[in-house]
Order: structure tokens, then sequence, then C-alpha cells
């Protein structure tokens, strides 16, 4: 990444981070006239309406999925074209910005607190490791030729590395600092300067600290950047040979990213990563196409018995004698090979705590679910429609279970 030389005001931690509050993207769409409880409806082959829903917002698959540990979740929805920073905006393939920053908006806010702060002139960042206080500072020498941050514990100094000259900066050398069971962690950014005609070009390269050893030297990256905790375990970004992985837990996953825009200053700040304490979310450029990926670990999603006793009930309990399977409008996104089961809108309602449902669709939250997709391996019942099998996925959400299903498309009446 090359940035060039300006007189932006050294940001703190908090002001890298990407607002909580993103703008809303509002994209041409076809609506029809009725909307019911989230619902919309079209006439069906008989003229009766028969109901879809208003949006869906799924992560678009790999062709060749990443292997990762089991609690890890990776979502990436394609775009149409590179994101906007000012306003943050992004343009999804499929759904919209709103329905996607949606489905994990609580999670996302859950941001760690500012630990910066200046100590005297120098720029600083505080932490506890255990019972002892960890410190490090930003400092350079009189002519600001050559930088470096100190790691004080109890204000004696056990670390030092180079950060490279100073002067004017996009962004401070010092990004994070932080400790985890009985480990500390320094990130900082190592400033390349080189001459290209009369314009001076500075340029930050990650590397992460811990323990008294570079990472980088360690294990060979090219870079190391965007260090946090997620669920209480260490998560960062590494280059090597010029593609872009990342590592959790002991894992190293080489996911192929061209491009990830990061140490952003000022307004492109607004696509550098945010961080939150359970995932990360960020831009991603892979083979020529940009991505708005969610990494992170969520909430054990997996079924109670009673749950899935209580749905089968209620399915069992319904009078499916004049059920209707949904009719495939012409709006139907092609490549959705299952086809979600369900009634027509209000003909056969039921509910699951608070949470009502019409069909199987839980009203604004819809996500056809393929039956080899990991993520609902462990939460299928099965049952039947009108003699036709069927699969559903219950699936916890903030609002409560949501359930999907679908029948093979050659089982839907024409």
């Amino acid at each position: 990444m090359t940035i060039t030389l300006t007189s932006c005001v050294q940001a703190t931690q908090s002001q890298r981070e990407s607002s909580k509050e993103v703008a809303a993207l509002t994209t041409p769409s076809i609506l029809p006239e009725t909307l019911h409880s989230g619902i919309e409806t079209y006439p069906g082959p008989d003229g009766q309406a028969m109901p879809t829903v208003t949006e869906v917002c799924l992560p678009t698959r790999r062709e060749k999925p990443l292997s990762l540990l089991s609690r890890l979740t990776l979502d990436e929805y394609a775009l149409v074209n590179p994101p906007v920073f000012e306003p943050l905006t992004f343009l999804p393939i499929q759904g919209s910005q709103a329905c996607i920053l949606a489905k994990l908006n609580d999670e996302r806010l859950k941001t760690y607190p500012d630990n910066s702060f200046f100590d005297g002139k120098d720029y600083a960042m505080r932490t506890q490791l255990g019972a002892d206080e960890l410190v490090a500072r930003q400092q350079y020498n009189e002519t600001g030729s050559a930088g470096w941050v100190t790691l004080l514990r109890n204000g004696e100094e056990i670390y030092r590395v180079s950060t490279g000259p100073g002067g004017p900066l996009p962004i401070p050398a010092l990004l994070g600092l932080w400790a985890y069971d009985d480990h500390w962690v320094l990130e900082t950014a190592q400033i390349i300067q080189r001459q290209e005609g009369d314009l001076m070009i500075k340029e930050p390269v990650g590397q992460i600290s811990q323990d008294g050893k570079l990472l980088n030297d360690l294990y060979g990256y090219e870079e190391l950047f965007g260090f946090q905790l997620m669920a209480g375990e260490p998560f960062y970004f590494f280059t090597q040979d010029g593609m872009i992985g990342f590592a959790y837990g002991g894992q190293v996953v080489m996911a192929g990213y061209d491009e990830i825009p990061y140490y952003g200053c000022c307004s492109s700040g607004a696509l550098n990563p945010i961080s939150a304490e359970n995932m990360i979310a960020f831009f991603a450029k892979r083979d020529k196409v940009w991505y708005y990926v969610e990494i992170g670990v969520y909430e054990d999603i997996s079924i109670p018995e009673g749950v899935v006793s209580a749905f089968l009930d209620d399915v069992s309990k319904g009078d499916l004698s004049g059920a209707k399977r949904f009719w495939k409008p012409e709006v139907w996104n092609p490549g959705i090979e299952k086809m979600v089961a369900g009634w027509a809108a209000g003909r056969h309602e039921f509910s699951l705590g608070a949470v009502s449902y019409a069909g199987f669709v839980a009203p604004g939250d819809y996500r056809p679910l393929e039956a080899d997709d990991p993520r609902v391996l462990d939460a299928l019942v099965t049952a039947s429609i009108d003699g036709f099998p069927g699969s559903f996925a219950l699936e916890k959400t903030s609002s409560g279970w949501l359930i999907s299903g679908w029948l093979e498309p050659d089982k839907l009446q024409e």
C-alpha cells in the first residue's frame, strides 16, 4: 500500500475505526403493490396471491470453500463495484447494503474501547497484563529522521521496535497494544520513505511484535496488520507472496485476497476494517472482484430439542389441505437452486415464542440454504408438505429462531 505524504492530523484508535453508523444505500427496485409483514405477494398461476420475500441477502459461495475452524464463520458478499468511502456505501450483487449490515449489526457495534492517550508529547496506548500496566509510546529523535515505539511494563522499558522517520504522517506508527493470557502484542507501522521527483512518498508496512519477538521475521511474512482479539483469541492479517490471508486461534488461512484497505487516513479511513469483540468486518478484493467480508465467532446456534419438537408439532397440526407452495416468479434471482416451501400469505400462521411466521418464512429475513451448507447440517429437521419431502433449517438470530426451508425445484407446481 502506497500513501502520498499529507498533513493529516494523527488519528486516535477510535478515529481510525470506521463509523458505527453506516449510511444505507438506496437502489432502484421493482416492488409489487401488495406488501404484508415483510412478505411480497405476486399473482400465482391460478390468479391467487402467492408470497415471496422482499429481499434476499446471501453470502457469495466460493468455488473452493476455505477450511476453517468449526467455530469460525466467514461470509463474503460480492460487490458490483469497489466500495465508496464518502459516504461509506457499497452495492452488493445480491441484496442491499442495509440488509447485509442488519444481520450482524449488534455484533459489529461491540467495538473495543479506545486505549490511546498522550503521555506528555508522546502518542501512547495503555493496557493491563494481569496486575501489570503496559504502556507503549511513539517517540522520535530530535531531527525526526528516526522513530521507534517503546513498551514499558510498570514504568520499565521491556521492548523497543523501529518505526522509521517521523514528520507529517498519514497515520501514527503506534497502531495497537493488546494483552491476553500471559502475552502482550504490539502493532506498529514501519514507515518506508522514498523520493519520486519532487514528491516524498511514505509507505507504512504493518508489523506485529509479541512477547519481544517481531512476528514478521519469525514467520517470514512481508507484512502483518489488523491484530485484535476475537472471542478472546488472537486474529491478524498477513501478506505472503503478495497475497493476503489471516490467522486465528493458531490456524493459518490462505484466503487469497489481493487487496484489503487498511491504515487509511481521514475520510478514506471509512474503508478500514472494523474490529469488534467477536468479529471483524472489512472490504477485500479477490480475482478482480470486491467483497464485503465478515469473519467472526458467534453465539452457539445449536438447536434445543424442545424448539425442534415445537416446530414439528406446529407443522403436524396445520391444515395443509389447501396449502400451496411458492410459485417461482420471474423476479427470482437465477442460480437459486433450491426454492423455499411455504403457504399463501396469512393462510397458515404459527408462532414460536414471541415470533410469528407465515409458512416457513420469518418476515424480513429469508435464507435459502443448500442441503450441504455446513452452517445448517446440524440444524436440519425434515417433514413433508402434501406428500412432498422438504428440509427445514432452524437458525438462531437476534430476533429469535429463523425457519427456512426448501423443496426440490422439480416438485414445485407450475
